[in-house]
């Protein structure tokens, strides 16, 4: 009933139907923030380790920044004992000035994430995120918003994202100069865009803090421009595209590349 989302206090029943098929029923809360009457869905909340047909979100309890969701289908120790899973939500207080940002590859990014209001110091996590991430993401975007096709060269980011760009790892899981070597070859093919970012760390005491994204100045005309996302991320939790916890970065080409004609 999308009509009645407005006000102060909202509520949104949902139907779904198997169909009379096979069906997994993947729970998840989707977590909304409210500005001048206006609900913008900001996060999805889901287990740390999905399990299919838990019933995740079949209760919620909500106080302050404190959320307590109920599980009450879900194993624990090989036991079908239920479980009720807490979240702190003071994540919901930063958020990206902008929705997306353009930058020159070879150039680095500075992206300021802001605080609505003062708290405690709190720890975010940042991540990019491409059509070459980990297998880890890989599988919880599968989970969250699949099925997908299996196998093929689309990955299941890709076809949520449409994003284009793509980094990989350095000696094998080492971070260092992590987007001009992949497993300790120079990357003569071009095949990284950017140095990935996956980290935690404690936000400063003033109302906001800079994210650095390092782009790759590489000597191939790459068209279109290729595309990442950057969203603020810890276990538990997954940025909305609706919201305002995660931005599109473009890089764009500066064309000192050739352009080859096939015939």
């Amino acid at each position: 009933e999308v009509e009645s989302f407005n006000g102060s206090t909202s509520r949104c029943d949902v139907d779904f139907s198997t169909g009379g098929g096979r069906y997994h029923i993947r729970g998840k809360v989707h977590l909304f923030t409210s500005k001048d009457g206006q609900w913008v869905e900001q996060a999805y909340l889901f287990p740390s380790e999905p399990q299919l047909q838990d019933f995740f979100g079949h209760a919620i309890a909500l106080q302050d920044n404190i959320a307590v969701v109920g599980a009450p289908n879900r194993n624990l120790l090989e036991i079908n004992s239920g479980a009720a899973i807490i979240y702190d939500l003071s994540f919901a207080n930063y958020y990206f000035n902008s929705s997306s940002y353009v930058i020159e590859e070879g150039a680095t990014l500075q992206i300021p994430i802001f605080r609505r209001n003062e708290s405690s110091n709190d720890v975010l996590g940042i991540q990019s995120f491409d059509i070459n991430a980990e297998d880890s993401l890989q599988k919880l975007v599968k989970m969250l918003w699949g099925p997908f096709p299996d196998g093929g060269v689309i990955t299941p980011v890709e076809t949520l994202t449409g994003n284009s760009a793509s980094t990989y790892d350095q000696y094998y899981g080492s971070m260092d100069n992590r987007s001009e070597w992949i497993g300790g070859m120079y990357d003569y093919r071009a095949m990284n865009d950017y140095q990935s970012l996956n980290y935690q760390f404690k936000v400063a005491t003033d109302n906001f803090d800079v994210v650095d994204l390092k782009t790759v100045d590489d000597h191939i005309f790459e068209a279109p421009n290729e595309k990442l996302i950057i969203h603020i991320s810890l276990p538990g939790m997954f940025a909305s595209p609706l919201g305002q916890l995660r931005t599109e970065i473009t890089i764009e080409d500066d064309g000192d590349g050739v352009i080859h004609n096939e015939t």
